[in-house]
């Protein structure tokens, strides 16, 4: 019997991916994503939202399913400070002891992990897929985040990823490769010294001191 991950997802990670057409990741990284109905409704509340037709499509084939919560007490607890989609995502995952709970909001994440699961979110997707030569760019696929699904990153954070040598692309890598190499300091060429025997500089000797072959 094969093995499979369980894996339970909010809607941001799903919606955000959509939105930059990388959907199709989570099923590379993950196979199948389970969500509850709450997630579900947010995913479906705009038909005209960039990214809804991939994401109806990856419920009719199947690969994101659905599954209803059925802790509505920790429902409750949970929205005290979390909305009703990040409270059914972390329910739904303790229910179902899944391996990783999918989760981009700060304060979700933390409730997560404080009830020990452990929570991926759409930079780390984004960056296993980069180490796996499925993203062209890190630092485009960043980019598209921010200006096209408005994913905000904490500037920290944000420091922290462009530190990283994934982020550096490869053309980028190439500019500064070409840049160091047109100003490097060569070790002959401190002191240039004639072999052509063209115009050959005069040496000058100090007294007793015989002339030396080069």
């Amino acid at each position: 019997m094969t093995w499979r991950m369980r894996v339970i997802s909010n809607t941001s990670p799903i919606l955000n991916l959509a939105i930059i057409g990388q959907l199709e990741l989570l099923r590379e990284q993950f196979g199948e994503i389970t969500i509850s109905n709450a997630v579900r409704a947010e995913l479906q509340s705009d038909q005209d939202r960039p990214g809804s037709h991939a994401i109806q499509a990856a419920l009719q084939a199947g690969w994101i399913k659905v599954a209803p919560a059925q802790n509505y007490a920790l429902v409750q607890v949970l929205q005290h400070s979390l909305d009703e989609g990040e409270a059914e995502a972390i329910a739904l995952a303790l229910e179902l002891r899944a391996d990783f709970v999918l989760l981009d909001e700060r304060d979700g994440r933390k409730s997560a992990q404080s009830l020990g699961l452990s929570v991926v979110g759409v930079l780390g997707i984004l960056l296993k897929a980069r180490r796996a030569g499925r993203v062209a760019s890190l630092r485009q696929a960043i980019q598209d985040l921010q200006t096209q699904a408005a994913f905000r990153i904490h500037p920290r954070l944000m420091a922290e990823i462009q530190a990283l040598p994934e982020y550096q692309d490869t053309q980028s890598k190439k500019r500064l490769a070409e840049v160091k190499a047109r100003y490097a300091v060569k070790p002959h060429a401190r002191r240039k010294i004639n072999l052509s025997g063209d115009n050959p500089a005069p040496v000058r000797l100090r007294r007793g001191q015989g002339r030396r072959s080069l």
